[in-house]
């Protein structure tokens, strides 16, 4: 009688096992599946990815109105006499702001306004600074005049055709 005796090489049989461990390690690091459990002839694999939530808070920043920002950019903006509106009961004309932002009187924090009720003032004279997206804007006078009134203060937010002052 003859015999068969078959020979397992267990490091072989270790190694073919620890590629394929090897293998589904790689293939559930690119999948998205949080966890894996394999049984195969009494070999046990469990895998398992920890989920981590990551959560991202914003807190809105209110500008200060205060804050005087230093001079960057300068920009000249001239205000269309056209849409300067003459009443006609009085003889002043209304120079209203040509974008919004904020009113500034003068060029520094504490310095001397560019101009104050009864002030005489020549077309193209700088009147005020608007500063909108931190460009400071200087609004020039569209004509000839007194200046009757100022109907805005000093850094106060200011909208679009606003009436920032009355020139006779």
């Amino acid at each position: 009688m003859s015999q068969s005796v078959k020979v397992v090489d267990n490091d072989k049989v270790k190694s073919d096992y620890m590629d394929q461990v090897l293998q589904l390690m790689d293939r559930f690091s690119k999948s998205d599946m949080t966890q894996l459990q394999i049984e195969v002839e009494g070999f046990k694999v469990s895998l398992q990815r920890e989920i981590k939530e990551i959560v991202q808070t914003v807190t809105p920043i209110q500008p200060s109105l205060t804050e005087v920002v230093p001079v960057t950019q300068t920009q000249i903006v001239s205000v269309n006499p056209e849409s300067v509106e003459i009443s006609s009961t009085t003889p002043t004309k209304e120079v209203k702001a040509p974008l919004v932002g904020t009113f500034y009187s003068s060029n520094e924090p504490g310095g001397k306004p560019f101009v104050s009720v009864g002030d005489t003032v020549k077309k193209g004279q700088v009147l005020c600074i608007i500063e909108a997206m931190k460009v400071m804007n200087e609004i020039e006078s569209p004509y000839d005049g007194i200046i009757k009134e100022i109907n805005v203060e000093n850094e106060e937010a200011i909208g679009f055709d606003q009436v920032l002052m009355r020139i006779e």
